[in-house]
């Protein structure tokens, strides 16, 4: 696939643009999170992990933002896709038009490949850490560990766990103000 150019993705009214029927508050988690984190993104950040030629890509920065829902809320590579057409909160939280037709499944697979492959994949996710660190919702603080192993074993979260649970925090503490 050919290299993505930089371009600054949707403002965030390009949302509301795209979803005038009622129902879906204004500080929605959907609207937060397109403000917050799928604006966050750009295409150009993405560019190194394409060659050049070829068609020109989904955009990295929309597959991105539908990464970080996809393993918000557990939906497989086929959910996902279906949850971007059928799914009003989805829509607006990735700032899809209403001619948006979906595409197939396995390039999220393809994308994910990628990102591994170019040791990226926790990006994604330091990413949305930014971004809640610089809203004030996730701060950093020293750990008292004690010296036992089990109490050290429990203490120390893993990576992914830390990550998932500032995800939550994020989601839930935006979705509460």
């Amino acid at each position: 696939m050919a290299k993505p150019k930089s371009q600054p993705q949707m403002s965030f009214e390009s949302a509301h643009l795209h979803d005038h029927a009622a129902g879906i508050p204004q500080d929605h988690w959907s609207r937060l999170s397109f403000q917050y984190i799928f604006c966050s993104f750009d295409d150009g950040q993405f560019a190194d992990m394409y060659e050049a030629g070829g068609r020109y890509p989904i955009s990295p920065a929309f597959l991105a933002g539908l990464t970080i829902l996809q393993y918000m809320f557990k939906a497989s590579d086929r959910q996902a896709v279906d949850n971007t057409i059928m799914r009003r909160d989805w829509r607006i939280a990735l700032g899809i038009t209403p001619d948006y037709t979906g595409f197939c499944a396995t390039v999220l697979v393809r994308f994910r490949q990628r990102l591994e492959r170019h040791g990226r994949a926790y990006e994604l996710f330091a990413n949305v850490l930014q971004q809640a660190a610089g809203l004030g919702l996730v701060q950093a603080r020293r750990l008292r560990v004690d010296a036992t192993h089990l109490l050290a074993d429990v203490a120390a979260l893993s990576r992914a766990d830390s990550i998932q649970e500032a995800i939550r925090i994020v989601v839930c503490d935006l979705y509460a103000s």
